[in-house]
């Protein structure tokens, strides 16, 4: 049974079933088999196209630079070489400031974008892995341990939706990512105040620092990547794995 009201579709809902179905796809594609349970899901063929649905233009409103928007990523690989100390274990951290243009494409009808930035943290690590392995640490075909401080945030990864369509966007742009990097992560939360990664989002290096961490440059998600046909954000993340 298909719904034939547009007015009853949540275009986060519509974002998830088109995100499984790519995910699908490419598992089929390397002999996984995949029970296709969501074909009885799928509410209407809107937006005619496989790009995402109702995702907002720069023009949609205007988000001011005045709050906090750095983010934080900080990744250990015991098992990487650390060329400064001839020894196993190695330590890179960014702390990149999202553009006016990426921040316009979040909701406008919130008091703070927290959750927002926590989550688009966690998909830039990913889009960024090609920085990181130039740096010593590849995350591609690796299983990972990523921890979150925001529950909103982890809620939205594990679960691959979200209500809010920029939560749900990016929370779909993890899981195509990852699956083209074939990397294996789990998710799992870490208190803010035990959380390391919260230290370069506050522009914090000094204990990253002397604890010998690497700083690396790394491009925040671009407004481009948020359109266009979603396997391609499996295929781009496979062709920089490669």
């Amino acid at each position: 049974m298909r719904i034939q009201h547009y007015s009853l579709v949540q275009p986060s809902v519509v974002n998830f079933n088109r995100c499984s179905e790519a995910i699908t796809a490419e598992a089929r594609a390397h002999g996984i088999v995949v029970d296709h349970y969501f074909d009885d899901f799928m509410i209407l063929p809107w937006p005619p196209t496989d790009e995402w649905a109702d995702w907002p233009d720069d023009t949609c409103h205007d988000l001011t630079t005045d709050y906090d928007a750095r983010l934080g990523i900080v990744i250990h690989d015991p098992a990487a070489w650390d060329g400064r100390t001839n020894s196993m274990g190695l330590t890179l951290y960014a702390s990149s400031v999202p553009s006016d243009a990426v921040r316009r494409t979040f909701s406008p009808d919130k008091r703070t974008y927290i959750t927002q930035l926590e989550m688009l943290a966690a998909v830039t690590t990913y889009r960024a892995a090609p920085a990181f392995a130039h740096a010593g640490v590849n995350l591609a075909r690796r299983n990972v341990n990523h921890w979150i401080d925001n529950t909103g945030t982890l809620s939205g990864l594990i679960h691959g939706y979200a209500r809010a369509t920029d939560l749900a966007h990016m929370a779909n742009a993890f899981h195509l990512t990852t699956c083209g990097m074939r990397t294996h992560t789990w998710l799992d939360y870490v208190p803010s105040l035990a959380n390391i990664a919260d230290l370069p989002s506050r522009g914090d290096f000094e204990l990253l620092e002397r604890l010998g961490a690497r700083r690396v440059e790394v491009p925040v998600v671009g407004t481009a990547d948020w359109h266009g046909p979603l396997a391609q954000w499996i295929d781009s993340a496979a062709a920089a794995s490669s």
